[in-house]
């Protein structure tokens, strides 16, 4: 018996250990926790507002490099934008829009970013955006939260996810755990 439940620990760990979570309050996506991006799990919010006021002065982003925020865009598709929020983008958190909407993922420095655009006939693409892409999308103030089309632009603000504890420390407190159980079984047995 006590190696069925081992056993099965050890899958249920396994399973969910490399799995976005979708964070989802009265329908709407507010982000994802564990997102895989290049084999590093990150948390990805959904948030209007200013670059300054979501990047500490626009200028502390997660991802320093394109291709790595090209993999954060990437996983955006890939995990987090699927069913109802793939087709409905508007159950997304600050976008009202399901024709054309941007989610942005800021790196290196303000002037760049990558961004994922979903709904309409652009769905599920993403692309590469400079300074004057995002000054001509977002204004000089890089704000989703003040424009007339902001509502349909939002920033992932992303975070590096807690390490969980691994597995293996998982099957050795429930190996612990188990042989605990064991021993005053065989105690209560004995009389002792």
């Amino acid at each position: 018996m006590l190696k069925k439940i081992l056993a099965f620990t050890c899958l249920t760990l396994s399973i969910g250990a490399n799995s976005a979570s979708l964070v989802v309050t009265d329908g709407t996506l507010m982000g994802a926790t564990d997102v895989d991006v290049g084999g590093s799990l990150y948390d990805v919010s959904f948030l209007d507002g200013s670059c300054n006021s979501l990047f500490d002065g626009c200028r502390i982003f997660t991802f320093n490099t394109q291709a790595t925020a090209e993999l954060a865009s990437t996983a955006l598709l890939d995990q987090v934008l699927i069913g109802v929020f793939d087709v409905n983008p508007h159950f997304v958190n600050g976008i009202n829009d399901d024709f054309v909407s941007y989610i942005f993922t800021p790196y290196s420095t303000w002037s760049s970013g990558t961004y994922v655009n979903v709904g309409g006939a652009l769905n599920d693409a993403f692309g590469v955006i400079d300074e004057a892409g995002w000054g001509r999308i977002l204004g000089r103030t890089y704000d989703t939260s003040g424009l007339v089309l902001g509502s349909d632009e939002v920033y992932a603000v992303w975070s590096p996810s807690p390490v969980p504890l691994p597995a293996a420390a998982w099957l050795f407190i429930s190996a612990i755990a188990g042989l605990a159980g064991a021993k005053r079984i065989t105690r209560s047995k004995n009389g002792t």
